[in-house]
């Protein structure tokens, strides 16, 4: 959606919308290296991050991995896109990571292992 924006923007903001899920994996799971291979060869990309969201071997973890691997993927192709577009055509673009929201989605992960919510307090 960015690309498609940037092409006709002139000036402006584009915000998307991550998790705050993105940022609760150690940086040593999460496959930086492999993320540009996002802009040029999305088959490569892919198995590297199916290979790394399996990393725990686990069918109520896979899914709770990848969800944070993306997350955090939204954190920084956002970052990349604010760089280029500012300098070419003035447009911000921002992330936002909401905080848990209790969802039926959510609702059937409660309670297992993978179940990852920060602890908010205030």
């Amino acid at each position: 959606m960015n690309q498609e924006f940037y092409k006709v923007m002139d000036g402006g903001a584009i915000v998307d919308i991550a998790s705050q899920g993105g940022y609760m994996l150690p940086g040593f799971m999460t496959p930086r290296r492999a993320y540009p291979l996002a802009l040029t060869d999305e088959d490569a990309f892919v198995k590297k991050l199916v290979r790394r969201a399996s990393i725990m071997h686990s069918e109520e973890a896979d899914p709770q991995m990848a969800y944070m691997i993306t997350k955090n993927i939204v954190h920084w192709y956002s970052a990349g896109c604010a760089l280029k577009y500012m300098r070419h055509h003035n447009i911000r673009v921002l992330s936002v990571s909401p905080r848990y929201v209790e969802t039926p989605m959510t609702e059937k992960e409660r309670g297992k292992a993978t179940d990852m919510r920060p602890q908010w307090h205030g």
